[in-house]
């Protein structure tokens, strides 16, 4: 699956009309909606993410996703470095480290709190001046929930589309999949 998230992003990109290098400098905020395959339940929430670029092509990032589904609740934060690399005059390639704080909590069932770390490689374009791709693939590691549910590892594929309105604002739409889950999220975004 991973394998053809990023293919599939590698062929539109190559459709680009030299359009500028996308931004680092953001940020965003929507709605999100989480299926899992395990859990039963109807995961929604909200995902806030603010990106800001430093000199030398390196950046921060900052972002929360809380979803539940009124009685398991699901919390991750993170934050952390990129770095960006200019590959054609409209596409980048990146890499991240965050640290990541991963939270679930049901009541009268105890909570798993635990502290890890997320590492994306990921490549990003403005297909045209105002349609951006962004596909990736990250790892999270926050240890061991208990011995029955073992390990909080995760790898996944991510892809998100951003469609320019005005100047500064636009609409996105993410999608991230891994083996026992799928997210979706739409919201808005501002480049300042």
């Amino acid at each position: 699956m991973i394998k053809k998230f990023f293919w599939g992003a590698c062929a539109l990109m190559s459709f680009s009309a030299m359009a500028e290098r996308p931004s680092f400098t953001f940020v965003e905020v929507g709605q999100t909606e989480l299926e899992h395959e395990v859990v039963d339940g109807d995961f929604t929430g909200y995902d806030f993410e603010i990106s800001y670029e430093l000199k030398d092509f390196f950046y921060l990032s900052g972002k929360v996703i809380s979803t539940s589904d009124g009685d398991l609740k699901n919390e991750t934060k993170s934050i952390g470095i990129g770095y960006q690399e200019l590959i054609f005059t409209d596409t980048v390639m990146y890499i991240q480290a965050d640290a990541v704080g991963v939270v679930f909590t049901r009541p009268n069932a105890g909570e798993f709190d635990e502290q890890g770390n997320q590492f994306t490689i990921g490549l990003k374009s403005n297909v045209t001046d105002w349609f951006e791709v962004d596909v990736a693939v990250k790892r999270l590691d926050a240890g061991e929930v208990d011995a029955t549910f073992g390990d909080y590892r995760i790898d996944y594929g991510f892809v998100g589309l951003n469609f320019k309105v005005f100047d500064e604002f636009s609409i996105y739409a993410n999608y991230q999949e891994e083996s026992d889950s799928k997210r979706q999220s739409v919201g808005f975004r501002y480049d300042f």
